[in-house]
């Protein structure tokens, strides 16, 4: 396991940063959370050659009314840089059309988001385990001259409403 690694979560939900942050420091010490809370912080961030990528990517399915987490996962996949970063897609939603799409779009991992302060704790326990005890993850990631598209030039489409 790298001796401080990031986890990136993205997340419209304000209230998960203290919840999270606090069952981190008991969870995964070790680790460092950035928070981000919209689709254009998070292409931001992995478009920022100067910023370290994370080592995982917590990201909710449903972030607001105009963007998903499945359209932070398209461009996550879509750019060698990032491509071999594990996305654990979280959402209260468990319907099987989500579950579907999530793995379709290239997700590592589908779970159900914790509704408690102890749910949270258990989660990033498990995350630890699994994504950094047990797991072989790529030793580095891609340079930037591997790339095989460009992240910023990247065009996401709001979702589509429909009535079904």
């Amino acid at each position: 396991m790298p001796a401080n690694p990031l986890i990136l979560l993205i997340d419209d939900d304000a209230n998960l940063r203290g919840i999270v942050t606090r069952a981190m420091s008991a969870s995964f010490p070790a680790a460092a959370v950035v928070f981000l809370t919209s689709v254009a912080q998070a292409r931001a961030y992995l478009t920022d050659s100067d910023k370290p990528l994370p080592r995982l990517i917590l990201l909710d399915v449903h972030l607001d009314d105009t963007f998903t987490g499945f359209d932070v996962l398209a461009l996550v996949r879509q750019k060698r840089r990032t491509f071999s970063i594990p996305v654990v897609m979280l959402t209260t939603d468990t319907s099987a059309h989500n579950v579907k799409k999530s793995y379709d779009a290239g997700a590592s991992s589908f779970h159900v988001k914790p509704h408690s302060y102890a749910g949270w704790k258990d989660f990033l326990g498990l995350i630890r385990t699994y994504w950094f005890d047990t797991v072989q993850l790529p030793p580095k990631l891609h340079s930037e001259e591997e790339e095989d598209h460009d992240l910023a030039q990247v065009t996401i489409k709001p979702k589509q409403h429909s009535s079904w």
